[in-house]
């Protein structure tokens, strides 16, 4: 009778698990055939079961094992994995998204984009010197712009072979006049590396002078724009051929070119030698030494990195180049080279550009560091102006003018790598001539992802603005308050 009972119980619990029975002592009354026969059919779905992963198993051996995608994104954009194809190639993301086979080839895609609102108030346009200024309200300008929207192709061919595609769809001109939409191809350039110590490139390029243009396609500018006191002697692109590297364990850079001059990037699709311009060569050359630290250090203004120990840079640049825009240069005039900001010799500053037609003499000096989350900027240039064609300004009997202009800036993180406050000064004036440019500038930068994405406001104050220096809405000869609010975005 008890080992009636313990073989009921067993019953029961075996028909309570496989749902056959209802729960509760009182109904197992299941014969004992009926436990034999479920032992039998279970047994029977078993061998069913492993007859299907027999199958499974053989077709996978067959095709083989797809790769596990899940959590790609997280593996290439946060933790810098690379993702693995047939054939040794691999794509993923660092400073840009590539894709890479070896030492065979390597292409990687980088994007820049600057969304701006600007509020620009100008006041007392007037040519009187003698009239006080911030009475008389001349107006306001206000919208948004693209300023920048830059997408670059680059990488290299059997590892020795280099090349760069870099065009910009932002703004090319002023607030005041945008082309945002307007495609200029800035940099297209092809060359060979002999060694990271030498490097031999021809094509379109950065004029290699300030390090301004790279610091900005790169994303690293503590301000949303240049400080009106260096923007005459930033030369921009040209086209012509230069050969550059970096010595020392990546502590010293040089680079020096032969090329057309400033903005001759323009004329890149010319069916024409030289644009069809009456063309003569320019030379420009760099060098940079980080004393303390190494140029990786300084691809941005800021201190990101947070340096726990003081890094610094020291660089120079020398430049010379010819122009001929008279009318009468054969085939075309050039007009590439144009310089803003001169003092006129009476009231103000001229109305307008200076379109050298001469040579044009130029250098510069500059200095940075990075420590505990302060970053320092300053940097001074000069350059000498010499007419082929009579004075240069209307009233003087000048040929030969010198231009000298200077920016000093500090940045703090107040919150490591996230908020920063940053302040600027500057003055730009032309040498012998009465009048002078002060440039004052404070501003905050709020850094989601770094570079990657930024949130930047600037305020800037200029007692009396020198012409067509500035791209953020400034006016000739007013007294200017200018708000620029900035989305940045790259990749």
């Amino acid at each position: 009778m008890n080992q009636n009972w313990r073989s009921n119980l067993r019953a029961a619990a075996l028909s309570a698990i496989l749902g056959f029975a209802p729960i509760g002592l009182a109904q197992t009354t299941q014969p004992t055939d009926s436990i034999t026969s479920l032992a039998e059919k279970n047994a029977e779905l078993q061998k069913k079961t492993d007859a299907m992963q027999a199958q499974i198993d053989l077709l996978q051996k067959q095709v083989g094992t797809p790769p596990q995608h899940e959590g790609t994104v997280q593996k290439v954009l946060l933790d810098n994995q690379p993702v693995t194809f047939p054939g040794d190639v691999t794509a993923g993301y660092l400073d840009g998204f590539y894709l890479q086979q070896g030492d065979d080839f390597k292409i990687k895609v980088n994007g820049l984009f600057d969304v701006r609102y600007t509020y620009a108030q100008a006041e007392n346009k007037t040519s009187l010197t003698n009239t006080t200024l911030g009475h008389d309200r001349y107006g306001d300008q206000s919208g948004f712009s693209l300023n920048t929207g830059q997408l670059a192709l680059s990488g290299y061919i059997f590892h020795n072979i280099l090349f760069k595609a870099m065009g910009n769809f932002g703004s090319q001109a002023s607030f005041a006049a945008p082309s945002a939409g307007t495609f200029q191809l800035n940099e297209l350039w092809l060359a060979y590396s002999f060694s990271p110590k030498m490097i031999v490139r021809a094509g379109s390029m950065i004029l290699p002078f300030v390090p301004l243009r790279a610091l900005a396609n790169n994303g690293g500018s503590e301000f949303p724009d240049f400080a009106d006191s260096i923007l005459p002697y930033v030369p921009g692109y040209g086209l012509g051929a230069d050969v550059y590297g970096a010595l020392d364990d990546n502590k010293f850079w040089y680079d020096f070119m032969v090329g057309n001059g400033s903005n001759s990037q323009f004329d890149v699709d010319s069916a024409v030698n030289g644009g069809g311009l009456d063309n003569r060569l320019s030379i420009y050359d760099r060098e940079q030494f980080a004393g303390a630290g190494t140029l990786a250090d300084f691809a941005e203004e800021p201190d990101l990195q947070n340096h726990d120990k003081l890094v610094w840079i020291a660089g120079y640049g020398i430049a010379w180049e010819t122009q001929n825009s008279n009318v009468n240069a054969f085939p075309s005039p050039q007009t590439g080279t144009q310089i803003g900001g001169l003092s006129t010799a009476g009231e103000g500053f001229i109305p307008a550009r200076y379109v050298l037609d001469g040579s044009l003499f130029r250098t510069v000096v500059d200095f940075r560091t990075k420590y505990h989350g302060w970053s320092t900027y300053a940097e001074a240039a000069y350059q000498s102006i010499q007419s082929e064609d009579g004075p240069i300004i209307a009233g003087s009997p000048k040929t030969s003018v010198g231009q000298i202009g200077y920016f000093i800036q500090s940045g703090y993180f107040l919150i490591p790598k996230k908020f920063e406050a940053a302040g600027r000064f500057g003055q730009l004036y032309t040498n012998g001539l009465p009048h002078q440019m002060d440039v004052y500038t404070l501003g905050l930068n709020y850094y989601l992802f770094g570079e990657n994405t930024k949130l930047q406001l600037a305020e800037t104050y200029i007692p009396r603005q020198a012409a067509l220096t500035s791209s953020n809405g400034s006016l000739v000869n007013t007294q200017d308050w200018i708000t620029e609010l900035q989305l940045q975005m790259k990749f």
